[in-house]
């Protein structure tokens, strides 16, 4: 036998490589099982299900722009307190409209035009 094909059993304390492959493949099996059942809620309560229901029927987009456009969008976000979603379906609105076809308001029953209802902050009792 040559140095390299050297017995397992004598290198690692006794155990062949097959056994302790076995032994270390056991115990993350074993952590993950654990890790993955308590990852895994039975039911989920949210504070608003029919947001949750709304937002589960939306799709993401990703959109590519030049960092100057980017800061244009972001500021005229900032500047009429609307997130920049909203602006960019704006923009869609006016392509839909723009080319004769369906508006979003009859498409999805929402006006990306509407002013959102701002939140009042509770002033702290002095």
């Amino acid at each position: 036998m040559t140095k390299r094909k050297a017995d397992w059993g004598q290198m690692g304390g006794g155990a062949t490589a097959p056994e302790r492959v076995a032994e270390q493949d056991q115990a993350p099996v074993a952590a993950k099982e654990k890790t993955a059942a308590a990852a895994k809620p039975e039911a989920v309560e949210t504070a608003a299900p029919e947001a949750a229901a709304a937002d589960a029927e939306l799709v993401a987009l990703l959109v590519r722009m030049h960092p100057d456009v980017h800061e244009e969008l972001r500021q005229l976000a900032h500047d009429e307190r609307v997130p920049m979603s909203r602006l960019v379906l704006r923009g869609l609105d006016l392509l839909f409209k723009q080319g004769g076809q369906h508006s979003l308001k009859l498409l999805t029953g929402e006006d990306v035009w509407a002013k959102p209802a701002r939140k009042r902050r509770k002033r702290a009792a002095a």
